[in-house]
């Protein structure tokens, strides 16, 4: 069997809120298609699109959420998410939605011929990875010899 796409990631965050600001900001179609709380996880909430989304979860009720950012990793050695990596269609329309939000990239890369990417911290300082493909040709579209 082959993987057809990423249906989903799991993400705990300390502010539903803020992550949800931050997509709602780079896509245009990303809506909450469901939320709650569950005794196991805390406060969830399904955060996308009819087909992908991002689960967020938090511990604090909604509207008493911690203050404190998750930590800067640094590229340390420790464990944790480094990442999040979305495909979209048009990156210089996403970098205007974003900067029409007072939000600019960490990293911008755009020395590969045939894929652009762009790199945010949303508000919870969890890091997206914005790529943009400029081919349909999977061998130029993941050539890592350049």
């Amino acid at each position: 069997m082959f993987a057809k796409r990423m249906e989903h990631i799991n993400l705990r965050v300390p502010s539903i809120k803020k992550t949800q600001a931050f997509l709602a900001a780079a896509f245009e179609d990303f809506r909450q298609r469901g939320n709650g709380y569950s005794e196991t996880y805390g406060y969830w909430s399904h955060f996308g699109n009819d087909e992908t989304y991002i689960a967020l979860l938090q511990s604090a009720k909604p509207g008493e959420e911690d203050a404190q950012p998750v930590p800067d990793y640094h590229y340390d050695d420790q464990f944790r998410l480094m990442h999040i990596g979305m495909e979209v269609e048009d990156i210089k329309a996403l970098m205007e939605r974003l900067r029409r939000q007072g939000l600019e990239p960490d990293l911008t890369d755009d020395t590969h011929p045939h894929r652009r990417r762009v790199y945010y911290l949303d508000g919870n300082n969890v890091e997206w990875e914005f790529i943009q493909y400029l081919s349909d040709k999977p061998a130029e579209r993941n050539d890592y010899s350049l």
